[in-house]
């Protein structure tokens, strides 16, 4: 598969690269960005008039913990603040979906284990696992199949689109 890769500051907003792109993928990065605003502003300045932007990311920061803090987040979302990120970057939202009910109190379970557990095991006591623990896991994952009721999931994705200038 032809291509190239850039390994390049996304806020130097290099003319080259800025309006070329259908389609930016951020799956499980915006949690680790501190500026959260102003890093989908530089990314959209990527994208063509009309080009499409999918976000994933963790949501309900009430199970932020230290597997968070160890993975690297600076936070855990709610709809309304993905939205209001993503309307703020100039983008038009087009559907986002969340997933991930199930897990709701193997999560809270997980952040009030963790709080006894030494920083540097965080991540292999919080994501620890066997063969047996994964085939359970996995089984709740058919549960997304049924109606949440609105109740927010784990995680979530979102589709925008930039919008079409008439200056373009």
């Amino acid at each position: 598969m032809p291509g190239s890769l850039y390994v390049y500051d996304i806020f130097q907003r290099d003319s080259k690269l800025c309006g070329k792109y259908d389609l930016l993928l951020l799956i499980d990065v915006l949690e680790h960005i501190d500026q959260d605003r102003e890093f989908l502003l530089a990314v959209c300045e990527h994208l063509k008039p009309g080009g499409f932007l999918i976000i994933g990311v963790p949501m309900r920061q009430s199970l932020f913990s230290a597997y968070d803090l160890a993975a690297g987040h600076c936070r855990r979302y709610s709809q309304s603040r993905l939205n209001s990120v993503v309307k703020a970057s100039g983008l038009q939202i087009i559907k986002s979906i969340q997933w991930g009910h199930a897990y709701i109190p193997l999560l809270f379970v997980r952040k009030l284990l963790l709080r006894f557990t030494k920083s540097e095991s965080t991540i292999s006591q919080g994501f620890a696992s066997t063969g047996i623990k994964n085939f359970l896991l996995s089984l709740l994952r058919y549960l997304d199949f049924v109606p949440a009721l609105n109740i927010t999931g784990t995680s979530s994705f979102l589709l925008a689109q930039k919008t079409i200038d008439e200056d373009y």
